[in-house]
Formats: C-alpha cells, sequence, structure tokens
C-alpha cells in the first residue's frame, strides 16, 4: 500500500498542502538452516540466537551476519528485498595443518597455539598466519564441504 503524507508548501500558507507518496517498506520472511547452530546478527545486535534453524522478518534490506565461533564462521548475508529469502549455512569440513612444532598458529585472529593443529570448521576461503623464529608466514587455504584438507607449511 501506498503511504500519503501532507505537508505544507509555504511557510506563511499552513493551509496549503500537496499529496506526496512515500516508498512502502519491503518485509522480507527470512528463513536461514544449517547443520549447526549459528546466530545471526544485524550490525552488532543479534537478532535471533544460536540455532539450527531461523525464521523472522525484517524490513528493507539488511546485510546480516551469521556467526558460529566454534565452526570460525562469521559471513554477511545480504537481503535481496523480495517477499521471502532462503539461505543455508555452510556445511563443515575438517582441516589439518602441519608445521614446525615450534610455531604458532593464527586463523581468524585466534592463536591456536602449536602445530598439528586439526579443527573442523565451516566450508569457504581462509588464511592462516604461522609464526616461526621472529618471521610470520601467512597460507591461504580453503575447507570444502565434508572434506578433509591438509595444509603443510615450511
Amino acid at each position: 500500500s501506498v503511504l500519503w503524507r501532507l505537508e505544507a508548501v509555504a511557510a506563511g500558507n499552513a493551509s496549503s498542502a500537496v499529496a506526496s507518496t512515500a516508498v512502502p517498506e519491503t518485509r522480507t520472511k527470512v528463513t536461514i538452516t544449517g547443520d549447526y547452530p549459528f546466530e545471526v546478527l544485524d550490525g552488532g545486535r543479534v537478532i535471533s540466537p544460536a540455532s539450527q534453524s531461523h525464521d523472522f522478518t525484517v524490513t528493507g534490506r539488511p546485510r546480516l551476519r551469521i556467526r558460529n565461533q566454534d565452526y570460525f564462521l562469521d559471513q554477511p548475508v545480504q537481503i535481496d528485498g523480495g517477499r521471502t529469502f532462503q539461505w543455508q549455512a555452510p556445511a563443515l569440513g575438517k582441516l589439518q595443518l602441519i608445521a614446525r612444532e615450534t610455531c604458532t598458529v593464527t586463523i581468524a585472529n585466534r592463536n591456536l597455539g602449536e602445530p598439528p593443529i586439526q579443527l573442523t570448521m565451516a566450508a569457504g576461503a581462509y588464511s592462516a598466519e604461522v609464526a616461526c623464529d621472529g618471521q610470520t608466514k601467512r597460507q591461504p587455504f580453503s575447507i570444502s564441504a565434508g572434506a578433509s584438507t591438509r595444509v603443510t607449511v615450511k
């Protein structure tokens, strides 16, 4: 439906008014599911707490974030503004990272300690920082759904 608003046209003539149309707000029914619990955020505010299934309505076209820190999931999701929007969280895969035992490994700003590192992670692209003897090497890698990825840093 179209909203009508009356506005005064001239400062000295408060009785003069004109009708103007305002763009109606789009309401979208959002359904987001996954195989593990995750939370949904709008800005820094959690709008749906950790669960495997989320159903809610948004107004406009917000850019939401889907987050599960245990699985390194922190992904933006852009709502398209249609009547309904469905999205599936990425499936999980496994990482095995090998490096010298005297190194420290950081992924997504989390210090994971010394190798070997074995993790279950959300599918996606990542980068590991491996610090050894005062030098840091960056090693990009990808996790595929349902697969094991072995990363060796020398």
